[in-house]
């Protein structure tokens, strides 16, 4: 039995199974990320996030009918009347069992055509990337002053990364920022840079690798629409966390590596005397 929002299609359920115009952008165990053509008049992309839930602790539950997917479309609404720009939201569907209980979930919404991660500018794989310097320190801060104005709002957005910021750079324009990725986004009472510091630095390690300097860029940025912030110390906190939070990733990939790499020599697969 499936339940769908009603939003701009009305047929969203059939993503979970029907794959068939779809390319599979990330898979793990209890989510899959498709980019989804809709064979409608329109020929509309979307972005589909579906979440499996074999059980209900995996799942940060607020409201028995708004499982995942749900959840995450409250949340997109919610963002977008605080003003903070995201993809435009399309719907959401539960798919649930005879006995009401939630299998999967799925949030929808608009694809973003030609926007970036802000992964893939840091990485070069996108021309805009390649500008002179002064241009691309104007881009650095207006990314500290997008984050920035996301906190000004409360906004606590705990996996905000490279990989969670769209970019749209049109030639000749300025650079819009879109977040993604609500799951793990809340909306605070009060101001609380401690707590905040943890999205700057997770923002600063994806520096870290190639435009450490320019964290002082991104830090200035930030302070410019946060009122009562000093620059300077800013910039110094914000450096150590990232450079912290940048060894931990890499030790994180190296153990990976190594796990991966034992399974291997286990199996005798590894070619290693």
């Amino acid at each position: 039995m499936s339940r769908a929002h009603h939003g701009r299609i009305s047929h969203l359920a059939q993503f979970f199974t029907n794959r068939q115009d779809c390319r599979i952008l990330r898979r793990d165990a209890y989510k899959v990320l498709l980019r989804a053509h809709d064979q409608g008049p329109q020929g509309q992309d979307y972005f589909v996030k579906i979440y499996r839930h074999p059980h209900l602790f995996h799942s940060r539950v607020i409201d028995w009918k708004l499982v995942g997917g749900g959840q995450e479309y409250r949340m997109c609404k919610k963002l977008r009347s605080l003003g903070i720009a995201t993809p435009e939201p399309v719907g959401f569907a539960t798919d649930r069992n005879w006995a009401g209980y939630p299998r999967q979930s799925l949030y929808a919404s608009i694809w973003l055509q030609d926007s970036h991660t802000l992964d893939a500018i840091l990485r070069g794989q996108h021309a805009r990337a390649r500008i002179d310097a002064s241009g691309w320190q104007q881009f650095i801060g207006a990314l500290g002053r997008f984050v920035g104005r996301l906190q000004l709002k409360l906004v606590n957005a705990k996996d905000l990364n490279t990989m969670n910021i769209l970019v749209m750079w049109p030639p000749g324009d300025k650079p819009r920022f879109f977040l993604v990725d609500y799951e793990r986004t809340v909306i605070l009472r009060k101001y609380d840079l401690a707590r905040f510091m943890n999205a700057l630095s997770q923002i600063g390690a994806g520096l870290i690798p190639v435009f450490e300097g320019d964290i002082e860029q991104l830090c200035k940025g930030y302070a410019s629409v946060v009122d009562h912030i000093d620059a300077r110390d800013l910039t110094r906190q914000v450096r150590a966390a990232s450079r912290e939070k940048s060894c931990l990733w890499q030790q994180e990939i190296d153990g990976l590596f190594d796990a991966i790499g034992q399974r291997m020599h286990d199996r005798g697969d590894s070619k290693a005397p």
